[in-house]
């Protein structure tokens, strides 16, 4: 099977990707193009639960150690995550700040959700009331 570019699925495999780190200086500045990528968001829910060395967070999210330090690097520079040295390993934390933007965005489409959740119970109580 040939895939894109006359390259089959198992030679695009063996082709080495580079990342231009630059290229996210600008991205970094806008926490909706930050939060964008599921893998980063993977990382900040386990972050959520408390600091945690690099090695548990490639573990709970399932990608490679350069993939979540990449993906690390990014949250960085976004301040959306810190990092504190602790001997020989690097805590990385939540920072709850730069994703103040993303909730408020967030909340008019928060309260419509739930005064619509709110209308339907109120409305299978009606239809089913407890005896």
């Amino acid at each position: 099977m040939v895939g894109f570019a006359g390259i089959s699925p198992s030679q695009s495999a063996r082709i080495p990707i580079y990342i231009d780190y630059e290229i996210f200086k600008d991205m970094t500045a806008n926490p909706f193009h930050v939060v964008a990528e599921p893998s980063r968001r993977k990382i900040l829910d386990v972050l959520l639960e408390g600091a945690q060395p690099v090695n548990t967070v490639v573990e709970r999210v399932g990608m490679s150690q350069p993939v979540v330090s990449k993906h690390l690097r990014i949250l960085k520079d976004a301040g959306m995550v810190s990092v504190e040295p602790r001997g020989q390993q690097r805590l990385y934390s939540l920072e709850v700040e730069p994703l103040v933007e993303v909730l408020e965005w967030l909340r008019p489409y928060r309260e419509y959700w739930s005064a619509r959740l709110d209308a339907l119970e109120a409305h299978l109580d009606e239809l089913y009331p407890e005896d």
